[in-house]
């Protein structure tokens, strides 16, 4: 796969498994394939692979980016409490 890629001579976009990404890193560092576990790969994550001073400096740029995925927002379990409570439940006076 690694050869592919760097004989089209462009960019190329790559979506797959963490595991497959993990191994394709360490084999573009020219690395053993089991040099993958050591790289961290969160779900949904944006890596790239690239170069430095031309095709005999295989490196990665960025690695396991998630800025991207927005964090749910808390909830106020009060206010939500209170709401439910008092539409179903009439006041006393």
């Amino acid at each position: 796969m690694v050869d592919r890629v760097r004989t089209l001579g462009t960019h190329v976009l790559l979506f797959s498994s963490g595991h497959f990404l993990r191994v394709l890193a360490a084999r573009w560092l020219a690395l053993g394939a089991a040099a993958g576990k050591y790289l961290l790969l969160s779900t949904a994550s944006v890596s790239a692979l690239g170069y430095e001073n031309g095709l005999s400096g295989p490196v990665i740029q960025l690695w396991n980016d998630t800025r991207h995925v927005k964090a749910p927002e808390p909830r106020d379990t009060a206010v939500q409490t209170q709401s439910k409570e008092t539409s179903l439940w009439p006041q006393r006076q």
